[in-house]
């Protein structure tokens, strides 16, 4: 066999091995492929079924709260079927007799409600409970307070009634009469008024 017959059957040699090396490559990144694939496609389906069942926050159901804010200044009365919260500053009446309210803010006129809570609060007319009332020792009201229970911590100019008990804190300062079936009274209160205790029992008697 002459010289180039030998290189040409060597060559044709490479090419079918070559041939061969280049199907099994093909068929292996083909292999590798579709592993990466598979797991791919299986976070875009699960992706696809997160978004359609997304909801928007705001689409959400919130809670049924009325909130007037800091630097707000609301004139008109308020009534609400729902909790209240006051940040800002109202002129008018607030009328949320089955609900709660907190008052962080001012409020000139009334307020009548279920419970309420007073911190750092400023409050120019009466307020009317059927439950509890709270007022902090930052907290100042000029006008008549009745609940079924109070605790009063802050200033207070006018009178105070309650159905069970009135606590007065070590904070406290009253100027009006007190009436309540139970009084606790604090070391350090101030009191300008009269004191009438379980009322209810002296009239039956």
């Amino acid at each position: 066999m002459k010289w180039y017959e030998k290189q040409k059957k060597l060559f044709e040699q490479d090419d079918v091995r070559n041939t061969q090396h280049s199907d099994v490559s093909e068929e292996k990144v083909s292999q590798s492929y579709a592993e990466r694939e598979e797991p791919v496609q299986q976070v875009m389906e699960s992706a696809m079924e997160t978004e359609e069942n997304y909801v928007p926050e705001a689409a959400l159901p919130q809670p049924d709260v009325t909130v007037i804010a800091e630097r707000t200044l609301l004139v008109g009365d308020v009534e609400s079927d729902c909790d209240v919260f006051v940040y800002g500053h109202i002129k008018g009446n607030i009328e949320c007799p089955n609900s709660n309210i907190t008052v962080c803010g001012e409020v000139e006129g009334k307020i009548h409600c279920a419970n309420a809570v007073f911190e750092n609060a400023v409050v120019r007319d009466d307020i009317t409970c059927s439950g509890n009332l709270s007022l902090d020792s930052s907290s100042a009201v000029n006008g008549n307070l009745s609940a079924a229970e109070l605790y009063v911590n802050g200033k207070i100019k006018g009178d105070i009634k309650a159905e069970d008990v009135i606590r007065l804190g070590s904070s406290s300062i009253v100027i009006g009469s007190i009436s309540a079936a139970d009084i606790e009274i604090e070391r350090g209160s101030i009191i300008q008024g009269g004191l009438m205790i379980r009322q209810d029992y002296v009239s039956e008697n």
